[in-house]
């Protein structure tokens, strides 16, 4: 039989399609689908624990798969409004699924390799080898990576879509816009960085930014970190003082045992929400509940929802004698950001340590805003929950951050610069302004000399 009527094995195309775009799909599905059936669980618990309750076990489920569009992003709109409001707590179900599966398919496919030229088993074909590894092989590992990232975020973007059109017939519609867009928002750099560490590239790709930019990000991160932890302490410290208040809410709700589990998981997951809106309360703009507005200065509160963890809201405005401590939340992360950068710019000139600050002040600015703005959100007709201004808020956090670590990072160059200099006698003499003050007084002029050798 001649070798061009020899039929064909499908099997290594079959194989190659599976590399290429089964297993990513696969896995990103596989992921995402967890996260769902953890959250339907939970909804399901909380169904079972209502003996009362008169819905179906299908309603539940759906309820369930809401709130998992809910964490991803998506729209909720209904007959009376619209849920847009992201809790951040359970948005780590995206971040984690797409995390995972990018590291998972990055680490099983293998990188691709140069071929060579030359008879085999030659040293032109080993030498020539290597050069088209040193030449090619960096531009394809990069792509690869790419089209990881690529394969990962568009596999989880339509099982998020698919669901979305799945539950879209009942009273609660979810936005397919929306879910897509919010997918891809938190899948994106999550999946990034579980490619690029499933590679072994994440410590190449970081080394790869110019060093004063890393120690920027580092810096800039950092005083995020603690404006955030700042946040969270004092959060911390108003729930507790507002216990009885609290327990008092969660008393009159009568949710029961199960139900106070389904309660408890419903708070954790807008806790993440809560701190940052109490960062905004920190620097200035405040935060809205529904129609009304909490700031320091003032607090109109007019229907806030039955949540027990919001019954810690401010009844008033905060004294002035309390003010100061809201000072303190940028100016210790401010304090961070600079003592970091401070180590890891020294010997450098003065003024590279001061754009250093300059650029980490951006980082936690566009950090804080980007985050606030995550944090904001509308629920039902009553209106929108979160900062009142997220610009503002990135705003003024990178803008006082910066400012702290400009007037310290200054002073201590100015300190060493003065404590390295020698004493002058020019130094005893009065300063610029004492002598432009003092009286003129008339000289006589000096006699002209002749610079000329005799």
């Amino acid at each position: 039989m001649p070798a061009f009527h020899q039929p064909r094995s499908l099997r290594p195309d079959l194989d190659r399609l599976w590399q290429r775009l089964g297993r990513p799909a696969a896995a990103a599905i596989a992921a995402s689908a967890a996260g769902l059936v953890f959250i339907e669980v939970i909804v399901l618990i909380v169904w079972g624990a209502d003996t009362g309750s008169s819905t179906s076990p299908g309603s539940a489920l759906r309820v369930g798969a809401d709130l998992w569009l809910v964490a991803h992003g998506a729209t909720l709109h209904l007959s009376d409004g619209e849920i847009a409001l992201r809790p951040l707590g359970l948005a780590l179900f995206p971040l984690i699924a797409a995390l995972s599966a990018a590291h998972r398919h990055a680490s099983l496919v293998p990188w691709p390799t140069a071929r060579t030229t030359g008879p085999p088993g030659s040293a032109g074909a080993s030498a020539a080898g290597r050069a088209a590894s040193a030449a090619g092989a960096g531009p394809r590992l990069w792509r690869r990576v790419v089209v990881d990232i690529v394969e990962v975020v568009t596999a989880q973007t339509l099982f998020v879509v698919l669901v979305a059109l799945l539950v879209r017939s009942g009273p609660v519609r979810a936005g397919l816009g929306s879910a897509a867009l919010g997918t891809v928002v938190v899948a994106l750099p999550a999946a990034t960085i579980g490619a690029l560490a499933g590679r072994h590239r994440l410590r190449a790709a970081w080394r790869r930014l110019p060093g004063s930019l890393r120690i920027a990000l580092r810096c800039g991160v950092s005083g995020f970190a603690a404006l955030i932890a700042a946040a969270a302490f004092g959060v911390a410290l108003v729930i507790a003082a507002t216990l009885p208040e609290v327990a008092g809410t969660e008393r009159d709700l009568d949710v029961g045992v199960l139900g106070g589990v389904g309660l408890a998981v419903a708070q954790i997951s807008i806790i993440p929400n809560v701190v940052l809106w109490a960062l905004a309360y920190a620097l200035g703009p405040g935060f809205h509940v529904g129609s009304g507005l909490v700031r320091a200065d003032a607090v109109h509160v007019v229907n806030a929802p039955d949540l027990p963890v919001l019954a810690s809201l401010p009844p008033s405005a905060l004294p002035r004698v309390g003010w100061p401590l809201l000072v303190l939340v940028p100016l210790v992360a401010g304090l961070v950001c600079a003592l970091m950068a401070h180590r890891a710019t020294a010997g450098r000139r003065s003024r590279e340590r001061l754009v250093t600050v300059g650029l980490a002040g951006l980082v936690c600015g566009l950090l804080c805003g980007l985050a606030c703005q995550e944090s904001l959100g509308q629920v039902g007709a009553a209106g929108q929950y979160g900062p009142a201004a997220a610009w503002a808020c990135g705003l003024l956090a990178g803008g006082e951050i910066a400012a702290v670590g400009l007037v310290l990072l200054g002073g201590i160059d100015l300190a060493v610069r003065r404590a390295e200099r020698p004493f002058l006698p020019t130094d005893a003499e009065p300063s610029f302004w004492r002598r432009r003050l003092a009286p003129v007084v008339r000289s006589r002029p000096a006699p002209w000399t002749s610079r000329r050798p005799d």
